[in-house]
């Protein structure tokens, strides 16, 4: 140092080339970290973005991509989770999205109050009216299955509260299944029934008590009411029977959704805490020769489509071909994708020239009613 003036070392071209070397192999350990690392998958995890050749051009794909790097890379999960852990375990965790009930059951937040369902109550009713018309023009019997928020067959497990405020809801389902018969849309409600069987059978499992998704035991009462229906409508006649074959049950630990939202680091010992035991079964295609086959997602030849969310894809699909006894085509089923993507991509690959099922199930969760879906809804309903 001269006076007031600082000099910097000089570096050394050798020096430099292995600094920029590191920083290079630093920044390409970045994917490999990501391919290699677990992702934390929640509602506020940004969407897996799509190539689009367009978007890349201007850019905001690059945008997007890496607003879902930095949300989903094993640092950002690892920090976050202990941040949120270090909270809970001092006992000041808020629960932002996530509303903690009785018998340590967890629900989601925003179906304890009301959200755009009046603001978007205009949007809803006329793409109802299109797709009812869609489905019409295709020769399409439409089936509509909204899935009851979990809140409204568990109130017993809300906190008082919680219970109190989500009152203001109690006929929002009520409502939803008014505005689908309005637009000439069938539907089978599941709200009455639900609560029914709940207080036959309290102790069989519905929901998930960690998360927001039905369980294999509601699936298949509702797949059975879906096939009762369009058994007395002369549907099922219609379409020739597939040998499907259901599988033995199997119990596995799942993570649940809500306790993903919880933000822990999903190894912890406090993520732990969260997860479930969990019934799954499937179905399979029975061969001749006495095996049995999985069924492919994508059917062409199949004479029933399912359509919708997450709440669709909860194995709904499996149960509805282990009742009607038909193959399900389950191409429409998108999960986080709201109620209405699958059913668009549907409609595109019929404008597209592929042969119309003959009856299609639309199954989505109450809280779609409240989401900004309805208002950015795409036109491929309009199309013939």
């Amino acid at each position: 140092m001269s006076g007031n003036t600082f000099e910097i070392p000089a570096i050394g071209g050798r020096r430099a080339a292995m600094l920029v070397a590191a920083f290079a192999a630093l920044i390409a350990c970045g994917p490999l970290a990501f391919a290699l690392g677990w992702r934390a998958h929640t509602r506020s995890t940004p969407r897996t973005p799509q190539w689009d050749r367009d978007r890349f051009l201007d850019g905001s794909l690059s945008v997007d991509l890496a607003a879902w790097l930095s949300e989903s890379s094993p640092v950002t999960v690892t920090a976050r989770g202990l941040h949120n852990e270090l909270h809970w375990l001092l006992g000041s965790y808020e629960l932002a999205e996530v509303a903690p009930g009785r018998a340590g059951s967890l629900f989601l937040r925003g179906t304890l109050a009301p959200g755009m369902e009046a603001t978007e109550r205009a949007a809803r009713s006329a793409v109802m009216r299109r797709v009812a018309r869609w489905a019409e023009r295709c020769g399409i019997e439409l089936l509509a299955v909204p899935v009851p928020d979990k809140r409204r067959i568990l109130p017993e497990l809300l906190l008082p509260a919680d219970r109190r405020a989500a009152a203001a809801l109690d006929d929002r389902y009520d409502r939803l299944v008014g505005e689908l018969r309005d637009a000439g849309i069938a539907v089978v409600p599941l709200a009455h029934a639900m609560a029914r069987w709940h207080a036959e059978r309290p102790l069989e499992e519905l929901y998930g008590r960690r998360d927001t998704h039905w369980t294999a035991a509601a699936t298949t009462r509702v797949a059975e009411l879906v096939a009762a229906q369009l058994d007395a409508a002369g549907s099922l006649a219609a379409i020739l029977p597939d040998p499907v074959v259901a599988l033995p049950a199997v119990t596995t630990e799942v993570e649940t959704d809500l306790g993903g939202m919880l933000g822990f680091d999903p190894d912890s010992a406090i993520a732990r805490l969260y997860r479930e035991s969990r019934e799954l079964f499937g179905v399979q295609l029975a061969a001749e020769d006495g095996a049995s086959t999985p069924i492919p997602v994508a059917l062409d030849e199949a004479g029933i489509a399912l359509c919708g969310d997450s709440f669709a894809r909860q194995g709904f699909g499996d149960s509805l071909m282990a009742a009607t006894g038909r193959l399900v085509d389950r191409r429409g089923v998108v999960g986080g994708g709201g109620p209405l993507t699958g059913l668009a991509a549907l409609a595109g690959r019929i404008a597209a020239g592929a042969e119309p099922p003959r009856v299609v199930v639309w199954c989505f969760v109450e809280r779609a009613m409240a989401e900004p879906h309805w208002t950015t809804a795409q036109a491929p309903f309009d199309r013939d």
